[in-house]
Parts: structure tokens; C-alpha cells; sequence
């Protein structure tokens, strides 16, 4: 038979797994830094750095793009942390226009696919919650887009569009069992800013599971009654070790 010890000791050790798990289960995530030079506006060269993850978060990831043509240089940069519950992720955007004057010299960061991206499954109900910053960009704001939040390519938060300077928070409810798949997506290029221009976005999220429901007074007298039963096969089995 199973000591009323043995059995509180399992239950202890399981409200303390339930307690140390997830309030989501990791799919996976990625960085997608593209870059275009554009001369002549005829796109002359590009390049793109893609970096992805699956299951396990690694911890720190980073991607760098740059392309260049005669009289323009752009580079795309991102670093991102990843826990399967906390983050953040910085963008650098970078645009060199040497000749300003120059017909058709453009530069551009358009991309196919979201600057970031984080799947997972909610194992309880909750909230993800992200604060923004964007800084710059210096020169112009000329064709700046904001990168944009969405889930399932549908826009839930972030800066709106041909915003470039803006900070805020947002936060958006987590339903148990539903998958996510959220992403950064922003389309952004700096045609005609004089010398280019320098920009800097950074996002930081987390995620949090609701507090425990306080249990309703039926479920208090159920626990009870149970604790009552084990006490009392506690006293027969001292009664019985006695006889």
C-alpha cells in the first residue's frame, strides 16, 4: 500500500513540475536580414542573411545583409534573444547614398519575408506583450515603413505605417492550446535622403501565463474531505502498527 507519506511527497513533486513548466511550448523562430542596391532603378545586387532556429530557443542569434553598387551602399543588421518566454530583438538599417545627386541611385530593404519570426503553442492561457523603440532615421524619413507585428500574417500591433519614430507597448491575448506564429515584417527603403540614412528599432516581449483560478468553495470541501480520508488512514495504520 502507498504511505499517505509517499503520496504527498508525489503530489508535491508534481505541483512543482507544473510549476517550473512553460507557459508555452517553443516551434521554432528566425532572422531574414535582405538588402537591395538599386542603380538606374534596376535592382543591380543583393544579398540576404537567414538564420532560423527549431524547438529549443538558442539563446542569441544574429543576421547581417549588405549589397552595394557604385554610389550606394545598404546593410541590414539584427541581434535577437530568445527564451521561450522572454526576448528582444534590435535592427540596424543602414543606407550610404555618396552621390546624392545622381539619378536613380536608390537603396532598399524590402523583404519576402518577416525580419523575425517566433511559433510556438500556448500551453496555458495568457499574454504576449512587446515594447518598442524606434530611433532615427537620420537623414529623412523618405519611403520608411515600420516593422510591423502580426500573427498568422494578419497585423495585431506596432508601429503604423510611414510612422518611423514611434515607442509604445501592446499586448495580446494567449488562448491554451491555440498555435501562434508572430512575426516582425517591415518594408523600408531611402531613396532620395541626402547622404542616406541610419535607423534603429528595438523590440522586447515576453510572455505570461494568467494566475491560477482561486478553486471555487465546493472544490475547497472536496480537497478537505480527501485530506480528512488520508488522515484517517493515517490513524488505522497507527492503530493497526500498535495491536
Amino acid at each position: 500500500m502507498v504511505s499517505v507519506r509517499t503520496g504527498l511527497l508525489a503530489l508535491v513533486a508534481g505541483m512543482a513540475a507544473a510549476a517550473s513548466a512553460h507557459a508555452v511550448t517553443p516551434l521554432g523562430g528566425s532572422l531574414d536580414m535582405q538588402t537591395y542596391a538599386f542603380d538606374g532603378m534596376a535592382a543591380r545586387s543583393s544579398n540576404a542573411d537567414v538564420q532560423t532556429w527549431s524547438a529549443t530557443p538558442p539563446g542569441s542569434l544574429g543576421a547581417d545583409s549588405i549589397s552595394s553598387e557604385p554610389g550606394v551602399v545598404v546593410q541590414n543588421q539584427a541581434t535577437a534573444y530568445w527564451s521561450a518566454t522572454s526576448g528582444v530583438v534590435g535592427f540596424d538599417e543602414t543606407m550610404i547614398l555618396s552621390d546624392p545627386t545622381a539619378f536613380g541611385l536608390f537603396g532598399s530593404i524590402i523583404t519576402s519575408a518577416p525580419d523575425w519570426t517566433y511559433d510556438f503553442i500556448a500551453d496555458h492561457n495568457g499574454a504576449f506583450t512587446m515594447t518598442w523603440s524606434l530611433n532615427g532615421p537620420e537623414g529623412g524619413d523618405f519611403f520608411m515603413h515600420d516593422w510591423q507585428f502580426t500573427n498568422d500574417g494578419a497585423y495585431v500591433g506596432g508601429p503604423t505605417f510611414f510612422e518611423p519614430l514611434a515607442g509604445g507597448t501592446f499586448t495580446m491575448a494567449l488562448v491554451a492550446g491555440q498555435t501562434y506564429h508572430l512575426a516582425l515584417s517591415n518594408e523600408n527603403g531611402g531613396g532620395g535622403i541626402p547622404g542616406g540614412y541610419d535607423r534603429l528599432g528595438t523590440y522586447q516581449w515576453s510572455i505570461a501565463e494568467d494566475a491560477p483560478t482561486v478553486p471555487e468553495p465546493a472544490v475547497w470541501a472536496l480537497l478537505l474531505t480527501g485530506f480528512g480520508g488520508l488522515g484517517a488512514v493515517r490513524r488505522r495504520q497507527r492503530r493497526l502498527a500498535t495491536i
